[in-house]
């Protein structure tokens, strides 16, 4: 079954992604309780959603929308900058963040440099590890992320963006898989990062199928 994600959903999803996502990944380093502070406020918020895949009550996948995705972020600091600052200071101070990955948090801008859609973003998408490599882990992945494109597109996004690090040549070739281009490599403190961007057309139900 395909549905948006509810309050109730978010341990399951913060589990999900702490555990499938690479531990280098900066959202994995602030750990368990800033994903949760996350996927609480997109559940609350009038311009990001998640859909989520679902089997006898277990989430197989998920995938994320923003349709004004830089006004989301600075709402997310700006309501939640204590419990924020307290997350960034205590793991930073504990070894689980170096101060490269303190930099890149305000580097992060970079990514949008070269874009035509910046607000309209796909992000925040995983394959619970089970069914990585399996014919429904596929459909499931697929379907969340088409609908997440269709309802970007019927809220007048002419398109979307994602990222992902050089490292992750998986994700890469979902991302050219689902109909994205590259559009940018934006270098960081010790890594670099691929921009993609993905036009919407009349007609387009938001994706490809990728099989």
């Amino acid at each position: 079954m395909l549905r948006k994600m509810t309050l109730e959903d978010v341990p399951k999803i913060v589990e999900i992604h702490r555990t499938s996502w690479h531990p280098s990944e900066i959202s994995v380093k602030l750990g368990p309780k800033f994903l949760e502070l996350f996927y609480i406020s997109i559940s609350q918020a009038p311009d990001a959603f998640t859909y989520i895949f679902e089997q006898n009550g277990e989430i197989i996948a998920y995938s994320t929308g923003f349709s004004r995705y830089r006004e989301f972020n600075t709402r997310l600091i700006q309501s939640k900058w204590i419990p924020v600052s307290w997350i960034v200071m205590s793991r930073f101070l504990s070894g689980k963040l170096a101060i490269e990955d303190v930099c890149n948090m305000f580097l992060d801008s970079r990514k949008l440099r070269n874009l035509r859609y910046p607000d309209a973003h796909w992000g925040a998408n995983a394959l619970s590890n089970e069914y990585k490599g399996t014919p429904l882990g596929k459909e499931a992945y697929a379907s969340t992320a088409q609908a997440v494109f269709r309802d970007l597109q019927k809220t007048g996004c002419g398109g979307c963006s994602v990222s992902c690090g050089t490292e992750n040549k998986a994700m890469e070739k979902w991302i050219i898989r689902l109909g994205f281009e590259k559009v940018d490599t934006v270098p960081l403190r010790g890594k670099s990062v691929l921009v993609y961007e993905r036009t919407f057309h009349t007609g387009d139900e938001g994706a490809k199928d990728p099989f």
